[in-house]
């Protein structure tokens, strides 16, 4: 453990503003950001499951 974050906590911790975002680096964030729109946006999806666990997919290393 290094004691630095995932890149996908900080990025969760910002997209709770209700502000646009632009990731200007580094290439990490930016992933981390697409990674958790790749999630939201299977929990919005019409057929997406009303039951089960957190999703699927894996988190960025």
């Amino acid at each position: 453990m290094t004691g630095q974050p995932s890149p996908p906590g900080p990025a969760s911790a910002i997209g709770r503003f209700d502000a646009d975002i632009t990731v200007i680096g580094p290439p990490e964030f930016r992933e981390a950001f697409a990674y958790l729109a790749r999630r939201f946006t299977g929990a919005a999806a019409d057929d997406a499951p009303t039951t089960g666990g957190a999703g699927s997919g894996e988190a960025p290393d």
